[in-house]
């Protein structure tokens, strides 16, 4: 059974990756709105290379948005460093009597491993959802310069797609780590 102090600790961690996430969502649906609401203060005509030129530089980020976070990420998984230990299974042999189960390999202080695994997370949620979240101000400032919404929206939507990717699960935050030091941080 999961120590509760690290099965409580997780949860909260995991709350506050998905706030983050949902403040940077939340963030692009303002930008739209204001666009709608707030729109151009004076009709301008678009600037013809704007559109091929932010679309170029959208598309660079859009890729970015998940090559630099994970590299940086893998990066910082090859340094972690979590003390492991090996402990009883909690079953014996239904078999074979007296039998001990397998050992299993733990986290020596879940708590902590918790707090390195969220970390590390944490930073590449931030940097991915923020390089995702860019992609969204380009279809903004075509907005406020005089472009239809036809031409701003697909970046706005791009950017929901980038961000919805990146939505923290307990599994997307732990599998890579326990991958990594080859045992469970919540036994």
């Amino acid at each position: 059974m999961p120590n509760p102090d690290a099965k409580t600790q997780a949860r909260a961690s995991l709350m506050t990756a998905r706030i983050l996430w949902a403040s940077l969502l939340g963030a692009t649906v303002i930008f739209l709105g204001v666009l709608l609401f707030l729109g151009p203060q004076q009709h301008r005509d678009p600037v013809a290379v704007m559109l091929p030129a932010f679309g170029l530089v959208a598309l660079t980020i859009a890729v970015l948005s998940f090559v630099l976070p994970q590299r940086l990420y893998t990066q910082a998984l090859e340094r972690i460093e979590i003390d492991v230990v090996e402990r009883p299974g909690a079953q014996g042999s239904d078999v074979i009597p007296d039998r001990d189960a397998p050992a299993r390999r733990v986290a020596k202080k879940p708590a902590k491993a918790l707090r390195r695994a969220f970390g590390i997370y944490q930073t590449k949620l931030v940097l991915a959802c923020a390089l995702g979240e860019s992609v969204a101000l380009f279809g903004f400032v075509l907005g406020f310069t005089g472009h239809p919404l036809l031409h701003a929206l697909p970046f706005f939507v791009i950017s929901w797609a980038l961000l919805l990717l990146q939505f923290p699960t307990l599994t997307k935050i732990l599998a890579p780590v326990e991958a990594r030091i080859q045992a469970q941080i919540l036994p």
